[in-house]
């Protein structure tokens, strides 16, 4: 097991800097995408390695809280118990977004 986190667009985020934020969710994206080829390029690991992709917590999406409340998490922001999480690997069908439940994390 290999744990990775990421922490640059959390840290964009609750500087408010949007612009960043959005350019460092896609450099991330393109660091596990760059992880997974390369997984897939190796007979060692391809189709016996699973990546799980998550956060650990959402980020406040209230309208009535303002438009920037996309930049805090935690009880106070309403919505920000709210995550996503993706898998990739052997056995794991695409599916697409699912949302047949009401999965949520402590907030701090």
């Amino acid at each position: 097991m290999v744990y990775l986190s990421y922490g640059e667009t959390d840290d964009f985020a609750h500087d408010g800097r949007y612009e960043h934020y959005l350019k460092s969710a896609h450099n991330t994206d393109k660091m596990i995408q760059e992880i997974w080829e390369f997984l897939q390029s190796d007979p060692f690991y391809r189709d016996y390695t699973t990546l799980i992709i998550t956060t650990d917590h959402g980020r406040g999406i209230d309208p009535d809280s303002g438009k920037q409340s996309w930049r805090h998490h935690g009880t106070k922001y309403k919505d920000s118990e709210y995550t996503w999480i993706a898998m990739l690997g052997k056995g794991i069908d695409a599916k697409g977004e699912i949302n047949d439940g009401k999965l949520t994390t402590p907030t701090k």
